[in-house]
């Protein structure tokens, strides 16, 4: 899947008002899974993605357990600051 068509289908599928708000919510959610599944399974999922996002995911070190309600509220904060 090419980045405009992963872009496409996150806006259309979660309702959101633009591409930007799309790219927004990819960044967060990724971002925060990243520190969850840092390191191989992190650059695995990467490399499924469309080179766009895929770095979103890239760079943490150290995975953390969290639950999922903290992965829900994190991607939440993260989504807001951005």
């Amino acid at each position: 899947m090419q980045y405009d068509e992963f872009v496409g289908e996150v806006h259309n599928r979660a309702r959101l008002a633009s591409s930007d708000e799309a790219v927004r919510a990819i960044r967060a959610t990724l971002e925060t899974l990243a520190e969850r599944v840092a390191g191989q399974e992190a650059e695995d999922l990467a490399a499924q993605l469309p080179q766009e996002v895929g770095k979103f995911l890239r760079g943490v070190e150290k995975a953390e357990r969290f639950s999922v309600e903290d992965l829900f509220d994190r991607v939440a904060a993260k989504e807001n600051a951005c």
